[in-house]
């Protein structure tokens, strides 16, 4: 009996550890460079570094210079939900009635970066 509260409590902060990144709050997320496809080398064979993008919300704070860049929201089958771009304080509101897990794309000029956003 004694292992099987072990157990139950070990779930429970495991659970609450897991969800607790998504209280209210800033919080960052990471997007990664999405290589071309085709792209067989002329480039530099060191890793681009990811971008790093505050969430507060759905508001989306862009810590290096991205104003003018496209951002577009993909659900799980790929398909559009959302587009915007970065106004010139590298900030972009998205809208408050879109909620769920989406793929973030980031396009800055033709480089693209791509990573895991949630919405509530």
């Amino acid at each position: 009996m004694e292992r099987r509260q072990l157990l139950k409590i070990a779930l429970l902060l495991w659970a609450v550890a897991g969800f607790s990144s998504f209280k209210d709050g800033p919080h960052t997320l990471i997007l990664n460079y999405i290589p071309p496809v085709g792209d067989y080398g002329g480039g530099s064979r060191s890793p681009m570094p990811p971008l790093y993008v505050e969430q507060n919300d759905h508001t989306l704070s862009f810590y290096n210079n991205c104003s003018g860049a496209q951002i577009i929201l993909l659900d799980y089958n790929n398909e559009i939900i959302y587009s915007d771009y970065v106004d010139d304080n590298d900030i972009v509101d998205i809208s408050n009635t879109i909620k769920g897990n989406y793929t973030l794309r980031l396009y800055i000029i033709d480089c693209v970066y791509s990573g895991d956003i949630y919405l509530r």
